[in-house]
């Protein structure tokens, strides 16, 4: 008889969690020690054992979604998997239900995510989602025009401060999401260790930040977020970077920047569907 017993993970589970999050991810040896030796936390990994052993997982980091009018407390849900020997049982639903029992027995009001395809999203619909958080990408070409002003390194403290002004302006538009600072900490940590940069720069008389990466053997960067204008954050990033081409992620409109879905919310208290927001910097 099968043994299905599901709960919270244990540091004892680190080899049978790395080995499925390499079978299903992909991800290098680096990647992982960086995840399980910086972030990994017991008490937000669900897991589901098949007859004693982890058949499929799910984190619930710790987020906020603030809006004009409150701050919302939530959980975004990442790294979802389940060994393939163990798929088409279901086993990610019943964790799922399992997580989500759990999660409003400690008042969590909402769960977020970001699909891994786009053939998701339907799968993600029928469990609740709705497609609350679209972003605006574009993509810009060089220009000639001097941008005279230069980058500099934005450290962590500095980062987290801008950010978190940043995102309480947007909330007064639409709501925006937050995470805590330990969490963005570890973003802030993933982000330069996989090729990417945090920095500041001034645009006018006003300083600005950008968080960028650098995808390898492409000519064109990525620009994640910046509380500037988007076309001069990219142009700049461009020119001192050596970048020929940016593709750019916005919460507002902009000029060549079209709506698209990305980040998907389910509310748990089951009082209000939740607003439209934004969200960005995700693990995903």
């Amino acid at each position: 008889m099968m043994d299905i017993r599901m709960g919270l993970a244990e540091y004892t589970d680190l080899p049978q969690l790395r080995a499925l999050w390499q079978e299903a991810f992909g991800d290098s040896e680096s990647y992982m020690d960086l995840y399980f030796d910086h972030r990994f936390e017991p008490g937000e990994t669900y897991v589901l054992r098949e007859n004693g052993d982890v058949a499929s997982m799910m984190t619930a980091m710790r987020v906020s979604l603030w809006t004009d009018k409150e701050k919302i407390n939530g959980r975004y849900i990442y790294a979802v998997a389940t060994r393939k020997s163990c798929r088409g049982k279901g086993y990610a639903k019943m964790l799922d239900r399992f997580m989500v029992s759990d999660l409003r027995k400690m008042g969590v009001r909402f769960t977020c995510l970001v699909p891994a395809e786009n053939s998701l999203h339907e799968f993600y619909a029928a469990q609740g989602y709705a497609e609350i958080f679209p972003r605006y990408i574009g993509i810009l070409s060089r220009s000639e025009q001097r941008r005279d002003a230069d980058l500099q390194h934005c450290p962590f403290s500095l980062f987290a401060s801008m950010r978190t002004h940043f995102l309480k302006q947007i909330a007064e538009k639409k709501a925006a999401l937050y995470h805590p600072e330990n969490e963005l900490s570890y973003i802030y940590e993933e982000l330069h260790a996989c090729g990417g940069l945090a920095v500041t720069f001034m645009e006018g008389d006003i300083l600005r930040y950008a968080a960028v990466t650098l995808p390898e053997e492409e000519d064109t960067l990525v620009l994640l977020e910046t509380d500037g204008d988007p076309l001069f954050a990219a142009d700049l990033l461009m020119q001192r970077l050596d970048k020929q081409n940016a593709r750019i992620y916005h919460p507002f409109p902009f000029p060549g920047g079209n709506r698209v879905p990305y980040g998907m919310g389910r509310s748990l208290d089951g009082t209000a569907s939740l607003p439209m927001g934004y969200m960005a910097l995700m693990l995903d």
